[in-house]
This record gives C-alpha cells, structure tokens and sequence, in this order.
C-alpha cells in the first residue's frame, strides 16, 4: 500500500481478559506487541498501541470494557478512537 502512496497504520493487539480457551495470549500479546513498536516503521506509517490508553490496561474496568472483559463500552471506544485521530494526526502531518 504504501508503495501506492497510502499511508499505513498498524494497530497492537487489544488485552482481554484471561481465556481458558488461549491461557498464553497475555504473553503472546506482549511479544507481538513489543515486535510491532520496533518494527512498524519498516512496513507503516504510523502506529496506534492500545496500551497508550491506561484506562483500557484493565479489562476489569467496567467503564471502558463490558464483562466479558474483551468487548469495549461506548466510553471505552471513544477513548480508543480519540488515540486513533491522534495518530492519524501525526501520520498526516509526518511526525510519526
């Protein structure tokens, strides 16, 4: 894409809360995430990590996540699309 000239944004993987179903996905989260924020730049524009939103760290916070500790409230989505427009804020103006 972005031998198109599109610009490109990368999104880290969400947390959710702990699945008998994936008991590894914390720590595979953190590996790929960490491989995200040092590589991004090779392959996108930009980069929007989730965890920049320390009110999303917790899937307990019934504020921000509903219960099943995976799916987002109305509140937890502004938040993440508020840090989404800064990004793209940034890419546009070339500053990530």
């Amino acid at each position: 894409m972005r031998a198109m000239g599109w610009k490109t944004i990368i999104s880290c993987t969400p947390p959710r809360s702990p699945n008998a179903a994936y008991p590894l996905y914390a720590a595979h989260r953190e590996k790929f995430n960490a491989w995200l924020r040092a590589n991004y730049k090779t392959f996108a524009d930009g980069l929007y990590d989730i965890d920049a939103i320390s009110a999303l760290a917790d899937t307990t916070n019934l504020k921000c996540y509903k219960p099943d500790g995976v799916h987002l409230t109305l509140a937890g989505y502004e938040l993440t699309a508020d840090e989404i427009a800064r990004v793209v804020k940034l890419v546009a103006s070339g500053r990530q």
